[in-house]
């Protein structure tokens, strides 16, 4: 669709690796590749869908980011956008030697239709090496 974006971003934010504890597809294909837990499957994912990106000469994006367990299997040419820091913050994403694109739950996240309203101080003080979940 784009063919000269130097960038596929493939999300991974909304994986909800915990139901798969309990998913005897997931569990076989866990115990098929050696992996220990859901960590692991979902960083195993990641290196195989980011090295399916990098292999056709385009940068991979990831939302959210992976486990920190998984660091060492992950290309650090990924570019991660931190949200919510689920998985690690963008400090440890940063040591582990990932660029990070800032993307801070707060203040930047303005969602009207929820509990979710910061200060209007708070938003105009923002700079961009604040990271504040």
């Amino acid at each position: 669709m784009f063919p000269d974006a130097p960038y596929i971003h493939i999300g991974g934010d909304e994986a909800k690796i915990a139901l798969w504890k309990d998913c005897p597809d997931c569990t076989a294909w866990r115990d098929e590749n050696g992996l220990a837990n859901e960590k692991e499957m979902y960083s195993e994912y990641i290196r195989r869908i980011t090295n399916m990106i990098l292999e056709r000469g385009r940068i991979p994006c990831v939302w959210e980011g992976f486990p920190k367990e998984g660091n060492h299997k992950i290309d650090k040419r990924v570019l991660v956008f931190p949200f919510e820091s689920d998985y690690q913050t963008a400090e440890e994403l940063l040591e582990g030697g990932f660029t990070v694109v800032n993307t801070s739950w707060k203040p930047l996240y303005i969602v009207t239709h929820t509990e979710h309203h910061w200060p209007q101080e708070e938003i105009l003080s923002w700079q961009v090496n604040h990271w504040d979940n």
